[in-house]
């Protein structure tokens, strides 16, 4: 079928047929993902996953733009003990807005999505920080979402 993303872009482009680069890496990592079993690797390890929100900052200059800090632990069995792997991580997510309907009632959509491991120091002082949560009872009377550390 494709081995890689500009394999499949450019059988796309021969046929006249037009999708986007997004489109184009999530059907590639689709692809990817049911080539090597990554359902069946979840499933046999027992491997779950929680997110934790470290921090959340709008990024100046660029609407719809933020930086976002997090710890992901991926819990998974290994030689039948419980193992737990901690990835901290930057992600960088821009949105676009769109009409409200009841299939995205939010009207927003991923534009943009971008991550990458943090070390050093910095990695330090996101695993260690409490979780960010979203305040309701602010959001509510500022018709948005604040959010504090807990």
């Amino acid at each position: 079928m494709f081995d890689s993303i500009t394999d499949l872009s450019i059988k796309l482009a021969s046929t006249g047929y037009f999708i986007d680069p997004v489109m184009i890496k999530v059907v590639y990592t689709l692809k990817a993902m049911a080539d090597d079993n990554t359902r069946g690797k979840i499933d046999d390890g027992q491997i779950q996953s929680v997110f934790h929100l470290r921090e959340l900052d709008v990024v100046s200059g660029e609407p719809l733009t933020y930086l976002i800090y997090g710890v992901k632990d991926v819990h998974h069995l290994s030689n039948g003990t419980e193992v737990t792997d901690h990835f901290v991580n930057e992600y960088r997510i821009r949105v676009i807005a769109d009409k409200r309907s009841d299939t995205n009632p939010d009207g927003l959509w991923i534009a943009e999505y971008s991550e990458r491991p943090i070390d050093g120091e910095r990695r330090n002082q996101i695993l260690n920080a409490p979780d960010t949560v979203s305040s309701s009872e602010t959001a509510a009377n500022q018709g948005g979402q604040s959010w504090r550390q807990q």
